[in-house]
């Protein structure tokens, strides 16, 4: 007779009588031994990671070991193998797992996992990788570089492997046109590109690369970038954040042209600036590290934003139009440099990072030094004088300003006493007087200048005026007051004017001027005496839709631009000659990169020209032309 039932806590009791002794017994019942939960495994998530793998994540109910096998889709379920050693999970804890190398053919994964304490007590979960939604490579027939892919997720392209992306006009199929639109990639849905580093490092962009993504807003580039190919982000007008890893040793001419790129730091390593790198970009701010030595031509052409960029003593070259159409601009530089040569040929404001330290012995001078702000100068070694002492009249260390320093020497006489006496040798005060430059009536700087010595004019700009001075001021005689003169900047000639005949209007084109408010055009017909104004335009180019075929034209351009209520005119352009032709069954036209060939046949009832041409794409289009 059981008293009480054994639990997986207690004991349970037993009563009975013994057959032999015929007495009534009593004794314990064992606790139940507990028994494990069946082990659950849930999936919490899936993922694409790129085309070829995806990330798990998953649970289990019980302390184990897990694995991960692949089946082709539809195939039965794996069977349990209880010998692989598998990867610990802990209970109730999510586990996230990378599943990489899938196949191109679709596959059901299954996470197994076997308990730790009963190998008989284990359970799966399947997870099935939708294809409409992996990530898929750019044109599977493309080869970006040696070891090197692409795809798409989303509005991202992300690039893998390691090694040179070559450049797209020497990938493996067609031009650069047919890889980026041939194969299916709509640029303007790419906002972000990513460079990742698996197995390895990119280590150059390639010409072009990335070139006319108009939506593009950022750039991840990997750490072992070394090179970046020309027009490599060439008018990705919408890239405004792009870091430049420290590697980076080489950048290509017009690399970030036509960007919205508003500041960048620039790699110690890449020592020149080349040709156009920020053409038209918003730099507002831009510092040169040391070890650069050169800024080449239209680098910051075009920057109206950029109002401040420092530049080191390395930089010995700066080259022509490297900051054209730059007005609100400053250099900040240091003396004797390029950088404050450049500045001074070009009327750019510059401003000194150093400070002019002139050491004298008797009035003449034996160095000129420039220290920056708070550093020490070094004064020259003099050939010493027999007797003398030689010290300075001005502490030279924690320079903060522009001096002049004196030698002085000092002279012990011994004299009857002993006590001796001290000498100090040092040059003659010069006259000196006063020189005042003023701007408008208002004074912009004082100086006391040495008689006969030049006196040192301020850096100052005004938009749109040259500056000059109402008196000559490099050799001082007597106290002085020196005025700005202000010229208008007139627009210079427009230049590379061209016309270029269509079926039915006359483009005209031609280089932007700077200075330059807007533009009118004339026009006059081999008919006509004058030059009549036919368009004002703030472009740099105009379409004639109304000019008569068969009509020979005259045209030329001149640039204005407005000041204080004045206008004020550029020289005249050449001037340019053509004529819409009359069009003949059989005559070729050209309209840029377009050949036309009229074709038909005329009869009683003809009334005009059926002209045909295929564009780019194979796509018969067809225009009328009267006539």
């Amino acid at each position: 007779m059981i008293i009480k039932k054994a639990t997986e806590t207690e004991e349970g009791e037993i009563k009975y009588t013994c057959q032999r002794c015929n007495k009534i017994k009593t004794e314990s019942i064992p606790k139940i031994p507990k028994q494990e939960d069946k082990l659950k495994v849930t999936g919490q998530g899936m993922k694409w990671m790129d085309h070829n793998s995806v990330e798990l994540k998953f649970q289990s109910n019980i302390k184990g070991t897990y694995y991960i096998e692949k089946v082709k889709r539809g195939e039965n379920a794996p069977k349990i193998d209880i010998t692989q050693a598998g990867t610990l999970i802990e209970a109730n804890t999510t586990v996230t797992a990378k599943v990489a190398d899938l196949p191109e053919d679709e596959v059901d994964i299954y996470v197994c996992i076997v308990s730790e304490s009963d190998e008989s007590n284990y359970g799966t979960v399947m997870f099935q990788p939708i294809s409409s939604e992996r990530p898929r490579l750019i044109a599977s027939t493309i080869k970006f570089g040696d070891n090197i892919t692409a795809y798409i997720e989303d509005d991202t392209i992300i690039f893998s492997g390691n090694g040179t992306i070559y450049d797209t006009d020497d990938m493996d199929i067609g031009d650069a046109e047919d890889i980026w639109w041939g194969n299916g990639i709509d640029k303007r849905k790419i906002k972000h590109v990513i460079f990742k580093e698996d197995g390895g490092a990119i280590t150059r962009i390639g010409n072009y690369l990335l070139g006319s993504f108009e939506n593009l807003k950022d750039v991840k580039l990997p750490n072992g970038l070394l090179e970046i190919g020309e027009g490599a982000f060439f008018d990705c007008n919408n890239l405004m954040n792009i870091d430049l890893p420290e590697k980076v040793r080489l950048v290509e001419r017009s690399a970030f042209s036509n960007t919205g790129i508003s500041a960048m730091n620039w790699p110690k390593n890449a020592t020149s600036i080349p040709d156009g790198a920020f053409v038209y970009t918003n730099l507002k701010e831009f510092t040169v590290p040391e070890g650069v030595t050169e800024i080449n031509l239209q680098a910051f052409y075009g920057c109206t934003d950029l109002i401040k960029i420092s530049i080191p003593r390395s930089v010995t070259y700066i080259g022509s139009d490297v900051f054209a159409n730059c007005r609100n601009l400053t250099i900040y530089g240091f003396r004797d440099s390029a950088a404050e040569a450049y500045a001074k040929a070009n009327t750019i404001k510059f401003v000194s990072a150093d400070y002019k330290v002139i050491f004298k012995d008797n009035g003449r001078t034996k160095k000129t030094e420039y220290v920056t702000e708070g550093q020490n100068a070094t004064p020259p070694t003099l050939d010493a004088k027999a007797g003398y002492t030689l010290s300075w009249d001005t502490d030279y260390t924690n320079i903060t300003e522009d001096m002049v320093i004196n030698a002085v020497w000092t002279k012990k006489d011994s004299g009857s006493s002993g006590g001796g006496t001290t000498i100090i040798v040092t040059p003659s005060e010069s006259t000196k007087y006063t020189v005042t430059f003023k701007d408008r009536g208002e004074v912009v700087k004082t100086e006391k200048v040495k008689s006969g010595d030049a006196a040192e004019y301020p850096f100052i700009t005004r938009n749109g005026y040259k500056l000059s001075w109402d008196k000559d001021f490099s050799k001082i005689t007597a106290n002085i007051t020196v005025n700005a003169v202000w010229t208008v900047i007139k627009p210079e000639k427009v230049t590379s004017l061209t016309a270029e005949s269509g079926k039915k209007s006359i483009a005209l084109s031609w280089d932007e001027t700077e200075y330059a408010g807007y533009y009118l055009v004339y026009r006059k017909a081999d008919s006509e005496k004058e030059y009549t104004q036919v368009a004002k335009t703030t472009k740099i180019l105009w379409t004639d839709s109304k000019a008569v075929p068969g009509t020979q034209y005259s045209y030329k351009v001149v640039a204005v631009r407005s000041l204080s209520g004045k206008k004020y005119q550029g020289a005249e352009s050449d001037v340019v000659t053509t004529k819409i032709g009359t069009p003949q069954i059989g005559d070729t036209y050209s309209v840029g990169d377009l050949n036309y060939k009229l074709t038909g046949t005329k009869s009683y009832r003809y009334t005009g020209y059926s002209i045909k041409r295929y564009n780019q794409r194979k796509s018969l289009q067809s225009d009328r032309y009267s006539g």
